[in-house]
């Protein structure tokens, strides 16, 4: 089933806040983002989604709300708080290769995720998940986007502490929104391990299809990892 805009304002109360007001701030209002959705086929000299992805080189990461959490943009700022979190080892179980081995390979790590243009044809965002009631930081968001393609991939991980109580699902759908909305993503990927039961759960609440089960993907303790792959079409 298709993620309705409608359908998650209703339930979870999602929006978009600008991260700030600058008098030069770029902004996708509706007008602007079907402008720019009409120029993916009409442009013949940018080729698909060039003018999008040069529009987007002027779009910060906009800070992100639901029901119950602040998502803001990461910054290095936000290492420390998380770092106590992150080196829970079973934040890893899933895949313990990129678990960071100390606070300052976190800051460096965050320090580059500050700038959502770092690696070439894409834009890769990521958010603190933050209950608002008593400013608890809970957990990470990430978006990766191929503009041209029209494709997103998303990660997420709540902290231990704050698992099962359904922040992880309100961050996933305030995410989907901005990358329909705002980035104009037709496809969005969740790639997961397969004994990820509570991940997959999650992601085939919001609509998303299995589509691929890839094997021997890594190899972790001796042992080969398979995942599943999920697709929402929007």
């Amino acid at each position: 089933m298709e993620l309705r805009a409608c359908f998650l304002r209703r339930i979870l109360g999602v929006g978009v806040v600008p991260q700030d007001r600058k008098r030069n701030a770029v902004r996708l209002g509706p007008t602007r983002v079907d402008k720019l959705r009409r120029g993916l086929h009409t442009h013949k000299t940018r080729g698909r989604g060039g003018m999008l992805a040069l529009a987007l080189k002027c779009v910060r990461v906009p800070a992100l709300k639901t029901a119950r959490l602040d998502l803001e943009p990461i910054t290095v700022g936000h290492a420390a708080e998380a770092w106590p979190h992150l080196d829970d080892p079973r934040m890893w179980t899933f895949f313990p290769k990129l678990r960071p081995k100390s606070l300052e390979e976190l800051r460096t790590l965050y320090t580059r995720w500050e700038n959502p243009y770092h690696a070439k044809s894409e834009v890769r965002e990521n958010w603190a998940c933050r209950e608002r009631e008593h400013r608890q930081m809970v957990g990470t968001m990430q978006a990766t986007t191929f503009p041209a393609r029209a494709i997103s991939y998303i990660a997420y991980g709540i902290f231990v502490a704050y698992q099962r109580q359904g922040y992880a699902r309100e961050a996933v759908a305030a995410v989907l929104h901005h990358l329909d909305k705002n980035l104009l993503s037709r496809r969005i990927y969740a790639e997961m391990d397969v004994r990820n039961e509570a991940s997959f759960r999650l992601v085939e609440s919001l609509g998303f299809k299995r589509v691929k089960e890839r094997h021997a993907v890594d190899r972790q303790q001796g042992v080969d990892s398979d995942e599943y792959v999920y697709e929402l079409v929007l």
